[in-house]
């Protein structure tokens, strides 16, 4: 199908679940930089700005997206899971994405099949810090986006 519009939010706005769980949260103009305690771990939930409707036609959800950069292989997106409202329709865990640099493309996620768009779309990882030091723990969240179709 063919994308009807995109809808990406920045990760200066990531809403984090665990702070306990952080050392460190700076955000900046172009990222959100975490940075974790080892062995722990934390969620952290991105809303993006969802169209419903679109020239009287229900859109469907076709992919979820994110740019993360992580510092080591010892922090990584564990899960990936994508909510439409109160309803958790999309996990994929034991993911453990370690993106190491801006170069790589954004990760997607194909949402088959398309799902209708009824209430607002929610994209949320679990980041694990596996890494005994702090740079090792490190991530930055740029961005978490979506396509949608008719």
């Amino acid at each position: 199908m063919a994308i009807k519009h995109a809808s990406w939010t920045h990760g200066s706005g990531v809403q984090i679940e665990n702070p306990e769980n952080l050392k460190q949260v700076t955000r900046y103009a172009f990222f959100t930089k975490l940075v974790g305690k080892p062995g722990t771990g934390t969620w952290v939930h991105f809303a993006v700005p969802t169209p419903v409707i679109v020239d009287n036609q229900r859109l469907k959800l076709e992919s979820a997206m994110i740019r993360v950069r992580c510092n080591s292989t010892k922090v990584c997106v564990a899960n990936f899971h994508v909510c439409d409202g109160e309803d958790r329709f999309f996990v994929k865990d034991r993911l453990n994405l370690a993106v190491l640099d801006w170069q790589s493309p954004l990760h997607r996620e194909l949402i088959r099949p398309e799902r209708p768009v009824l209430w607002g779309i929610g994209v949320t990882l679990y980041i694990a810090f596996n890494g005994t030091t702090d740079a090792e723990n490190t991530i930055e969240l740029a961005s978490a986006g979506c396509d949608f179709s008719n």
